[in-house]
């Protein structure tokens, strides 16, 4: 499988999108994290997961695009990344 986008560029991105990163809550297959929802009264917490990299030293393009397609739902966008811009 082909890497396109390393680990810590892919967390960073999501941490920068308003999910705050939840080691406690990790899974030996997922990364988790936490988003306020403020748009309900009261302000709800929900928990988020992010599976683990598949390929050797990061994502895949598939993978990028599910969690791309999951993080939708919450109104934010994965992609573009820009490593660049992620230190």
């Amino acid at each position: 499988m082909l890497s396109v986008a390393t680990a810590e560029t892919v967390l960073a991105k999501i941490s920068a999108s308003g999910f705050t990163r939840r080691a406690d809550f990790d899974t030996p297959y997922s990364y988790a994290f936490t988003y306020l929802n403020h748009l309900v009264s009261p302000a709800k917490e929900h928990l988020f997961f992010v599976p683990h990299e598949l390929a050797s030293g990061g994502y895949t393009i598939d993978q990028l695009n599910e969690i791309e397609k999951a993080l939708a739902c919450f109104g934010y966008d994965l992609l573009p990344l820009d490593p660049n811009l992620m230190h």
